[in-house]
């Protein structure tokens, strides 16, 4: 329904009393009331009756069922503005449109309407004054209310408001523009001068704001450094001359002999520990686990290595002869692949490690069939395993992924056909998440051809596709036989590198690179890193994140380890560093790696001269506090990613993100960024404490 005036709409009506009338017809050169108006429809009309001088003008509702108009609403009449009770005879009927429901300009040209104004919009400029409700949307390039009048917006009821109102006096007219987007929770609007506003969140407390020179996190003790950059107060990573440094030393179990062979060294990130995984067999008993060594704060020699206790993994008079511990960082997990002794079979578990316990899942047998050796690694784009081993005569590898902490093993795959006489020992694999493949190298030492081969495996679903074969050694050039022959991925040169102790009469460490080529692998010239002058000597190597390098881990002739660095990109070796005493007498292996949370390795090898697993903390870098007198300037209201703009509370504010403090006690900022009510070195107050988590921000 609708409300309708139209023009030149006129009809009779014979229709008497005061109710309905009905039409009859228009009259001439007039229309029909049906030609413009729909049922249901509502309209102004008059109706007037010569014959006896009356007349009714009001809001009527049509009906075309009948073709009548029912009188809604008298407006006016000659029956004192009540319904005419109309007599007998013809009488006329139109559309009309009463004058105390026009809009018109007054004199001064001002619209002023007593009631609602409604309209699906309102096209064009509004100016003057509006008197009254307005209803609808309002389309226009301005609206001028004059007079220092209000915008007025009510509430759901339509009684009280909130009004917008300009100054009684405004010396030059501007404009705001608003921002094109909420904010977000507390943050207030603020203007740039120019009148255009935006969300700034505004910080009470004093502060200032400046780019983040590395991550920070919520609550951190800042310095400014040179650069006008806001860094967390702590330990600085430095590369040191010469490129290692032994540090300390650290007997992780005393007076075993190895059945195994090797020991296993994976870092755990989340914990920021290396898992050492061996064996031992000692006064007739037999077990394998796990000890958790850690790096302890310090700044150069000053750092220390400590453990946790033994976590036995099997145990009563059992043990394991052949294994690889992987840290795992999808699930924040240690992955053991293992060759049980008694049983011969390829097994993995899982350990959970919590401060420096390690709990094991239920281990998950791969198959009944005997293995030799086994080695791993992990993909990190797939977030699953290669596993490697010999079984017989070939050398086979299965897709291993973990669900929650149960390991699950693929079908085997062959990946080469050996000869009979293999150091099935010297296999070695790693993963490079550039090419998103592995290489697997290993010795096939045959009676009539002794070579080092390779070959690149990808996993493909729950397979693995195995690429081609390439020989890397042949010939008389032969690897040692043991553990002598390791691989990682570097990833500052996006290559793997290789070391393996060659068995000619001088006996050298030797280094190369290999890179993936479609299916194939290229294989890098062979660099003499250091001879070792004996044969039988072990060696391995890790990567250094830090400093873009290998290390590489070797025993020498006089029954000593070393550890030197060698630089892929440059194809150089730095200098070698003793790590063990002569006597140390290392038998069948070295272990090295990389921890990144303290940015130093972590070596060790079986002591022949006393039957002890011995670790040393050595490093191609250094720490060196980078807190002065000047430069602490107060603590990070959050967290921030490096190049973040961060936000520093200087003096007077207080922080609310530590934790364990005593309030009413002074705090001062150690040279590693922690607070503690001890003066440090040099000595910074960082503020006073009122709160177990609050500190006040003072300085001295």
């Amino acid at each position: 329904m609708a409300l309708v005036v139209a023009d030149r709409v006129k009809e009779t009506t014979t229709s008497t009393g005061t109710g309905a009338i009905t039409l009859g017809g228009a009259e001439p050169n007039f229309r029909t009331f049906s030609s413009v108006l729909s049922d249901a429809d509502t309209t102004y009309y008059a109706i007037i009756d010569d014959n006896n001088l009356a007349f009714e003008v009001g809001l009527g509702t049509y009906a075309s069922s009948g073709n009548t108009i029912t009188r809604t609403t008298v407006l006016a009449s000659s029956n004192s503005n009540n319904a005419v009770n109309f007599s007998a005879g013809t009488k006329d009927v139109f559309l009309t449109y009463p004058a105390d429901k026009s809009v018109n300009r007054d004199a001064s040209g001002n619209v002023s309407v007593s009631g609602g104004v409604t309209a699906t919009s309102f096209t064009g400029n509004i100016t003057g004054n509006v008197t009254g409700n307005v209803t609808g949307a309002v389309t226009a390039t301005q609206v001028d209310l004059t007079g220092q009048g209000d915008l007025r917006l009510q509430d759901a009821s339509g009684g009280q408001y909130v009004a917008l109102q300009a100054p009684a006096t405004v010396g030059s007219s501007f404009t705001f523009t608003l921002p094109s987007a909420d904010g977000s929770a507390d943050q207030l609007l603020k203007t740039d001068g120019s009148g255009n506003l935006s969300f700034a969140t505004i910080n009470p407390a004093p502060s200032f704001t400046a780019t983040a020179d590395g991550a920070i996190a919520n609550g951190d003790t800042l310095i400014v450094t040179s650069a006008g950059k806001l860094k967390p107060a702590g330990i600085d990573i430095v590369n040191v001359n010469p490129p290692v440094r032994n540090a300390t030393k650290l007997t992780v179990d005393s007076g075993y002999a190895y059945p195994g062979g090797n020991a296993s060294y994976a870092f755990d990130t989340t914990t920021n520990q290396t898992a050492v995984f061996f064996s031992e067999f000692q006064s007739g008993s037999r077990k394998s686990g796990i000890f958790m060594v850690s790096i302890d704060d310090g700044i150069g020699a000053a750092a220390t290595l400590s453990k946790g206790s033994f976590n036995q993994l099997v145990g009563s008079n059992s043990y394991i002869d052949q294994y690889e511990m992987l840290y795992d960082p999808d699930i924040s997990k240690l992955v053991i692949f293992y060759k049980h002794q008694s049983s011969t079979r390829l097994y993995a578990v899982v350990g959970t490690v919590s401060g420096t316990s390690v709990t094991f899942a239920t281990a998950v047998e791969a198959s009944t069939d005997s293995i030799d050796y086994c080695r791993a690694a992990y993909d990190t784009t797939n977030n699953k395993y290669i596993v490697v081993y010999k079984r017989g005569s070939n050398l086979y590898g299965r897709v291993v992924s973990i669900s929650g902490t149960t390991p699950s093993f693929e079908s085997e795959v062959t990946i080469y056909d050996l000869e009979q006489g293999v150091d099935s020992q010297n296999i070695t694999i790693a993963f490079s998440p550039d090419d998103d493949k592995f290489i697997v190298a290993f010795q096939n030492d045959a009676v009539s051809t002794n070579s080092v081969r390779c070959r690149s495996l990808a996993i493909s679903g729950s397979s693995i596709t195995v690429g081609t074969d390439t020989q890397i050694l042949s010939g008389n050039v032969q690897i040692t036989k043991g553990n002598n022959l390791k691989m990682v991925y570097d990833t500052e040169h996006d290559v793997f590198c290789m070391t393996y102790t060659r068995s000619t009469n001088s006996y050298y460490v030797d280094f190369r690179t290999l890179s993936i080529n479609g299916s194939g692998v290229t294989v890098g010239s062979e660099y003499t890193v250091v001879s070792v002058g004996q044969s039988g000597s072990p060696v391995n190597l890790t990567f250094n994140a830090t400093d873009g390098k290998c290390y590489i881990g070797y025993k020498n002739s006089s029954n000593a380890n070393y550890i030197i660095s060698f630089d892929a990109g440059s194809n150089t070796a730095g200098t070698a560093l003793k790590v063990s005493a002569d006597t140390a007498a290392y038998q069948s292996y070295v272990e090295i790696v990389y921890d990144s949370h303290r940015q130093k390795m972590v070596m060790t090898g079986d002591n022949g001269y006393n039957n002890d697993l011995e670790s040393y903390m050595v490093s191609g870098t250094d720490g060196q506090t980078n807190l002065t007198a000047e430069n602490y300037v107060g603590i990070a209201d959050a967290a921030y990613s490096d190049g973040d703009t961060a936000t520093c509370q200087t003096v007077g504010a207080v922080d609310d993100a530590q934790s364990s403090l005593t309030p009413g006690q002074l705090y001062y900022v150690q040279n590693n960024g922690s607070l503690s009510t001890s003066a440090g070195s040099p000595s910074v107050v960082g503020g006073v404490a009122i709160a177990s988590t609050k500190l006040l921000i003072t300085r001295s």
